[in-house]
């Protein structure tokens, strides 16, 4: 009937007997009766349970909570989604001290989110901790999404890293990347379908340079569908709708005969 008791009691001050009566109950109760009811004692003992949830949860619920202590009770459970939460909620949460909190955890969505949704957040230490962690997915989300963050930086860590899917997102999704050194980036993977798609999606894409990187891999299927698409472009490019089609391929192996070896190109078979 403790549950009873918690329900019927309305905003009093408990005297040792009842006090002992509310401290045996379990933490939902505590937390129920502590919104009514504030006390050192009520607050202790739901930082004893170390429940990330329920720490959190009085933090924000109760008048009168001390946000210092249960920070530091927040901070203990290690816990990165509750660390965020309580950055983002509770009014008066130091932001340093929890920003320190999160990167201890090393877990990298808690980390992107921290520095997307925390004003304050310090976005270049944030975004030292995930390239640190080298999850690249995140490095990615961060330079994509995150305001105030080194993209060159970011981008020399992805090319690092040498995530052909990543290194071709990067190029097209990242405002302020450098395609120059991401084309380089892709081309060095030795993956031919990406090198294609990255000539074929990426806006300002050397497609001659990626073409001859093709032709050294020797993957005919990609090299045919990277010529069409030039093709295509120069036929778009002619002053003169009467120009032949070998006039078009004329103009499209001159430009790559600086780049690659024709002879050998036309040996492939």
């Amino acid at each position: 009937m403790l549950e009873m008791f918690v329900a019927k009691v309305g905003n009093i001050v408990l005297d040792d007997k009842q006090m002992d009566i509310v401290l045996k109950l379990a933490p939902k109760y505590i937390l129920t009766f502590a919104i009514k009811n504030w006390d050192s004692k009520l607050e202790n003992a739901i930082i004893a349970t170390g429940d990330a949830d329920y720490i959190f949860r009085f933090a924000k619920l109760v008048k009168g909570a001390n946000i210092s202590e249960l920070e530091d009770a927040i901070i203990a459970t290690g816990d990165a989604k509750y660390i965020f939460y309580f950055a983002r909620d509770i009014e008066g949460a130091n932001i340093s001290k929890l920003e320190d909190a999160i990167i201890a955890t090393e877990d990298v969505k808690y980390i992107y989110l921290f520095a997307r949704d925390i004003k304050g957040a310090n976005i270049l230490r944030l975004e030292d901790a995930i390239i640190a962690i080298n999850n690249i997915k995140y490095m990615f989300y961060y330079a994509r999404d995150i305001k105030g963050a080194n993209i060159e930086k970011i981008e020399d860590a992805i090319i690092a890293y040498g995530d052909f899917e990543f290194i071709y997102y990067f190029a097209e999704e990242v405002e302020g990347a450098n395609i120059e050194k991401l084309e380089d980036g892709i081309i060095a993977t030795g993956n031919a379908k990406y090198i294609y798609l990255f000539a074929s999606d990426v806006k300002g894409a050397n497609k001659e340079k990626l073409l001859h990187a093709l032709i050294n891999i020797h993957d005919i299927s990609y090299i045919d569908m990277l010529t069409e698409l030039i093709q295509n472009e120069i036929n778009k490019d002619l002053e003169s709708p009467k120009n032949s089609e070998e006039d078009s391929l004329s103009l499209l192996f001159s430009s790559i005969t600086e780049k690659t070896n024709i002879g050998r190109f036309n040996s492939i078979k």
